[in-house]
């Protein structure tokens, strides 16, 4: 028998408790826990001692963990240097919607069923829950969860282009903001409909009415690709130019790179001591966490927000 330091999600107290398993668990893997006659989830911390009135483990909920010692560490650390609870810490690690990237399936335990492998919303369709849960009971099936490779869909752009001649639309008479666009769009064909809505100060109503009267059509594409070699040299040249003391703004449309002219400048600064990276909204912390573990790996991130 194993016995686990357990933190337990969402509760706002500084203490741990301590849980048994028979089977040996990761530091970082979630848990289905007893905690005062409910079933909540809990986060592994690490092995410990015996305790005699220790708790069973009722359920492995991922069979393996997502996370790293590196990240046991830094929620023990952050717990210790805030004053916060480790469990709502540990909470931090995952999405809230960690479910729908993982898909649970019944696995046999015996010759004698029908089946190897089968998901178990569909085990539960074919057999019923109260069959499920006899199974598990009697040993012969156990669940095990796979977590979903989703696939991003590509990011279509929209782009406005004109389709009637020069010569046709000098003879149309349209308001004055209308003539505006079909003004600009003479010498931008094609150009995005965020840019010429921003450029313009124009609304998409405008363009859309224009889109109506069959003078503009909108088309989406992936977009046309930078170079990378070009890309680079963009992004390293606008680092440097940051490294002055000083204010910069830093201006383009998403995806242009302006993160990687940020972890430019970063590096700088970490070479002479420590850096702050202010992040704008809360959901954007996972990604910009990983964009710098993955620039500075051997370098420690400590994360801060009103929420701890």
């Amino acid at each position: 028998m194993f016995y686990y330091e357990v933190a337990i999600s969402k509760l706002p107290l500084l203490k741990t408790f301590v849980y048994k398993s028979s089977e040996k668990l990761l530091p970082g893997e979630r848990v289905l826990v007893d905690f005062r006659r409910n079933k909540v989830v809990g986060y592994v911390l690490r092995e410990t001692k015996k305790r005699r009135k220790a708790k069973n483990i009722l359920q492995r909920l991922d069979d393996g963990s997502f996370l790293t010692e590196k990240h046991i560490t830094l929620a023990f650390w952050m717990s210790e240097f805030y004053g916060s609870p480790i469990g709502m810490i540990m909470d931090l690690f995952f999405p809230r919607d960690i479910g729908k990237y993982t898909e649970e399936y019944v696995e046999s335990l015996s010759p004698l069923l029908n089946f190897k492998r089968v998901r178990k919303k569909e085990f539960i369709k074919l057999y019923g829950e109260e069959m499920l849960n006899n199974y598990l009971k009697s040993g012969i099936v156990r669940l095990r969860k796979e977590v979903l490779v989703k696939m991003p869909k590509p990011r279509l752009k929209k782009r406005v282009f004109l389709r009637k001649k020069i010569q046709e639309l000098l003879k149309i008479s349209l308001p004055p903001r209308q003539k505006e666009i079909i003004d600009y769009l003479i010498f931008h064909n094609g150009v995005l409909l965020n840019e010429l809505v921003y450029y313009l100060g124009v609304s998409r109503g405008t363009v859309f009415s224009l889109v109506e009267k069959g003078i503009i059509e909108i088309k989406e594409d992936q977009g046309a690709v930078t170079p990378p070699e070009t890309m680079e040299k963009d992004r390293l040249m606008v680092a440097e130019s940051c490294k002055e003391v000083g204010k910069h703004l830093v201006f383009g449309p998403t995806g242009s790179g302006k993160t990687e002219v940020y972890l430019e400048v970063l590096r700088s600064y970490l070479n002479e001591g420590s850096a702050i990276y202010l992040v704008p909204e809360t959901s954007l912390t996972p990604s910009i966490i990983a964009r710098i573990k993955g620039k500075f790996p051997d370098i420690p991130v400590g994360v801060y927000h009103s929420y701890l």
